[in-house]
């Protein structure tokens, strides 16, 4: 089954946001920096 490289390219583009958001949330509660 093909799946075009588009849409791949912005599942991954999407949860890598996703990832930064919630660990960018994560880091300012913990004071992480």
């Amino acid at each position: 089954r093909y799946i075009p490289y588009a849409m791949i390219s912005f599942l991954v583009h999407l949860s890598y946001f996703f990832y930064n958001k919630q660990f960018l949330n994560l880091a300012k509660t913990d004071n992480f920096y």
